[in-house]
């Protein structure tokens, strides 16, 4: 399950990350090869190719859950922010093959959890602009730099749930809570 803050832009969380605010729980980064064709959309991640089928349905029940927004409150200062759940998912289905005609894109995910073994995770996506800039006097990009964040651009954003999770977890929700209090909202 994925928890959207409403209004909350992608670029109001990069200059978040550029700050290092978010750095003490940074956790892993993963990289992403999304590929789109007329066929439907594929990942490439350690080697394996993935048809992505997105899909509302509660495998335990086979019941639909649509994404609902709901008025929530995250803080003890009561300020409210309207946030989003998506219950849906995206199911992988392991293939061999891609079509011939399809655009390949890279997607960058930092992955940030509060502890190991946290309930939510919050994560970012974007991908590095493929432009020079100029470090002690030579021409470098982010590939040469220590800086994860040197040409991030942020594209999107969630909390990532642990499936099954009920959404009125006490655990759950201070960790959304810090997060949330984190992000400065």
């Amino acid at each position: 399950m994925k928890i959207y803050i409403e209004n909350f832009k992608p670029s109001d969380i990069n200059n978040i990350i550029l700050s290092r605010e978010l750095d003490t729980y940074f956790k892993k980064k993963n990289t992403v090869h999304e590929i789109y064709s007329q066929d439907g959309i594929y990942h490439i991640h350690n080697n394996n190719i993935y048809k992505l089928k997105h899909t509302t349905t509660n495998n335990i029940n086979n019941s639909v859950n649509k994404p609902k927004k709901i008025l929530n409150y995250f803080n003890e200062t009561k300020k409210y922010r309207n946030v989003i759940i998506d219950f849906s998912f995206m199911k992988n289905d392991l293939y061999y093959k891609i079509p011939p005609i399809h655009v390949c894109s890279k997607t960058e995910m930092f992955i940030y959890s509060r502890a190991e073994k946290s309930l939510v995770e919050l994560v970012v996506k974007g991908f590095y602009e493929k432009r020079e800039i100029e470090l002690n006097k030579k021409e470098t990009n982010h590939f040469l730099s220590k800086d994860k964040y040197l040409n991030f651009v942020v594209t999107d954003f969630y909390f990532d749930i642990k499936d099954g999770l009920d959404i009125d977890d006490i655990n759950m929700r201070e960790d959304l809570e810090f997060f949330y209090n984190l992000l400065g909202q």
